[in-house]
């Protein structure tokens, strides 16, 4: 292994995860068998971009990040291989002739494991849209009662939503995939009921669930139990862990906004947030209940940050302040419906207008709690 191998590696990683900072794209190399740098993992410090809290030891093939928030510890294999995943960086040839050997260590974080781990026999999505006929919703006929129902709520604004929803022969329900884009390979899925009369409007099937479907064999259980833990977890596998990550409750909210994930209710928001590493990095924005409230100001409290949502809907009725307009404000409960008014304002707002609306209202103070 040559250590000028192993620093290209580490420069085009840090060029990945921090494009537009140039300090943390430096590597410390005064020490012979120590390369210093900002944690790719974690961030590392948010204040000071000067940090450098990462570690790799040349001579011991290990990687050790000393941020409190994070404390990344792992092989140099194992660093390789989640970093080669992760920023879509080919496999460097000095760990492919001298490390194939190693195994890597099983992880507890779900994210971590899944993303490194043979994913080539998980079921893709269109297995799953050819086995049942359904059909993007972007492409179906104009009097779809499915397609009116997304219209409804303006989900039709979301570039390429047809990628997520689909619907089936008798336009009764609206199918949500949670898979990657890049490779096809799904989850889970949820169906949202369009009958006026049911029990349960969403129901979220699992990848176990599918895999009977499909009599999969010869496929790791650890790997559907981690694809099982994840399709908790809507869009999961398509945001980009170098930004900002928000957490939303429902599918369609976390759909009106960039690099967002769904946690498919509040309940579910604690075991998803360690493995995503960095406080500094997460944002929440729950509903704007009494359970989405609740829980974002304990979060705020555990150093994350949140949603301000008074603070955004007085910016916005100031813009708009007659009566009906802050009749109809008080309406909005959850995303969507802050989307939909907006809309209604002005129909040409775009996602990515909206996006930047919402990032403007966070906040990891603990004395904003005020603005919930």
């Amino acid at each position: 292994m040559k250590r000028s191998e192993v620093v290209a590696f580490v420069k085009l990683i840090l060029e990945r995860r921090f494009p537009d900072t140039l300090e943390k794209q430096k590597i410390e190399t005064g020490t012979e068998h120590k390369l210093n740098f900002a944690c790719p993992v974690c961030g590392d410090s948010q204040k000071k971009i000067g940090k450098k809290r990462g570690n790799l030891y040349l001579d011991t093939k290990h990687y050790k990040c000393f941020n409190d928030g994070c404390m990344a510890y792992m092989s140099l294999a194992e660093f390789v291989s989640k970093m080669s995943r992760r920023f879509s960086v080919l496999m460097p040839t000095f760990i492919l002739e001298e490390d194939t050997a190693v195994k890597i260590k099983r992880v507890d974080n779900q994210l971590v494991r899944f993303l490194t781990s043979d994913t080539s026999k998980l079921i893709r999505i269109t297995d799953v849209i050819n086995r049942f006929s359904l059909r993007r919703l972007d492409l179906v006929e104009d009097d779809s009662p499915a397609l009116a129902f997304i219209r409804g709520r303006d989900l039709d604004k979301i570039p390429d939503y047809g990628d997520f929803l689909y619907t089936d022969g008798m336009h009764s329900r609206i199918y949500i995939f949670n898979f990657d884009r890049k490779s096809g390979k799904i989850l889970g899925l949820a169906t949202r009921s369009l009958q006026a009369n049911v029990d349960r409007k969403y129901i979220i099937k699992s990848y176990t669930e599918l895999s009977s479907m499909f009599v999969q064999k010869n496929i790791e259980r650890s790997l559907i139990e981690d694809a099982n833990f994840l399709n908790n977890y809507f869009n999961i596998l398509n945001v980009d862990f170098s930004k900002p990550i928000l957490l939303a409750e429902g599918q369609f909210d976390s759909m009106l906004i960039e690099n967002c994930i769904a946690t498919s209710g509040v309940s579910k928001a604690k075991s998803i947030l360690t493995n995503l590493g960095s406080k500094a990095g997460t944002r929440i924005i729950f509903d704007r209940d009494k359970a989405g409230k609740t829980q974002m100001m304990s979060l705020i409290k555990q150093g994350y940050s949140i949603f301000l949502w008074n603070k955004a809907l007085d910016t916005i009725k100031k813009s708009h302040p007659d009566s009906d307009s802050l009749i109809a404000l008080q309406q909005v409960k959850d995303i969507n419906d802050l989307f939909s008014y907006l809309v209604k304002k002005d129909p040409a707002i775009t996602i990515s207008d909206f996006s930047k609306f919402i990032n403007g209202y966070f906040s990891e103070t603990v004395l904003d709690m005020v603005y919930l």
